[in-house]
């Protein structure tokens, strides 16, 4: 996709000075921008984002999926796959483990159900039953627990 991009720009690697991405008139492209006229729309085309009016300032102003969301989303769905932490931290491009970790990656509620459960199956196991201990309640004789050499 972005070496179509380039060439429908007329852009070739070589360019380094060159803006890859630009505003309608083709200068710089600012965020404050962007977010107005193409990130807003699309989350609101798609129920993620809404227009409200301010209470204290009586302005509209928008709520919903910020585009950082993204970077929370991606961090979330990396580690909820399995992906270590490191790796994570890598293509995330984190300098540290601790920042992906304490302020991108979010707790999946499935996730979370499913370590309790494993949690609960480690130490909640039910106890094991001894086999001589059933077998002496069952006996017919009446004559008291079997003994090892009894069929044991």
């Amino acid at each position: 996709m972005l070496t179509k991009h380039m060439a429908a720009r007329g852009l070739a690697a070589g360019d380094t000075g060159a803006l890859l991405f630009t505003a309608p008139g083709g200068g710089v492209l600012r965020y404050s921008n962007w977010l107005r006229r193409c990130w807003w729309p699309a989350t609101i085309a798609a129920g993620l984002g809404t227009m409200v009016e301010d209470e204290a300032t009586g302005k509209t102003k928008y709520v919903g999926l910020g585009f950082h969301d993204l970077r929370r989303a991606n961090a979330t769905g990396l580690v909820a796959a399995g992906v270590d932490v490191k790796t994570a931290q890598g293509l995330l491009g984190h300098s540290d483990s601790r920042l992906t970790l304490d302020h991108y990656a979010q707790v999946v509620t499935e996730l979370s159900e499913a370590a309790a459960a494993a949690m609960g199956a480690r130490f909640f196991k039910a106890p094991a039953r001894d086999k001589r201990a059933m077998e002496s309640g069952s006996s017919q004789s009446g004559d008291g627990p079997r003994t090892r050499r009894e069929g044991l």
